[in-house]
């Protein structure tokens, strides 16, 4: 906003984001969010920091999708109009947030998650992988 900007009345100028709580969301396919628990040990690397792996928890399935809302018009949806959610949101939080690799807000990258009762050699294949796509970030940019 700049003096002598004009706005229309109630109309959004301004997106506020609170600092308090600092979180991250990755999507993962819908069967694969099943075997997902709040607590499970996460990976995540992100594309503004190649090579660096951060460890995480799930804090939660995320509830509720856009997809799944339909506004108000006292008409029944057409098939048509019905998109499902092929993906879910996973709240991550980090284990250790590190002060030099500050996280910004709308950044992208890798995520897996460890369910308890994953056999022991999947999910150090799974380490590798993401250490490897880690890495992978110097070179090229897949997003």
């Amino acid at each position: 906003m700049r003096p002598g900007q004009f706005i229309r009345l109630k109309a959004p100028v301004m997106t506020f984001i609170s600092t308090d709580e600092v979180y991250m969301v990755a999507l993962f396919p819908q069967r694969a969010t099943r075997h997902v628990r709040p607590g499970n040990r996460a990976q995540v690397a992100l594309e503004m920091y190649p090579g660096k792996v951060f460890e995480a928890q799930v804090e939660n399935v995320i509830f509720a999708m856009g997809n799944a809302q339909f506004p108000p018009s006292g008409l029944l949806p057409n098939q048509q109009d019905i998109h499902p959610a092929d993906t879910f949101a996973v709240k991550l939080t980090l284990v250790e947030p590190a002060v030099e690799f500050p996280l910004e807000f709308g950044g992208s990258g890798l995520a897996t998650v460890f369910g308890q009762d994953a056999p022991d050699v999947f999910v150090l294949l799974r380490r590798l992988e993401i250490q490897s796509e880690a890495f992978f970030f110097y070179i090229y940019n897949p997003f």
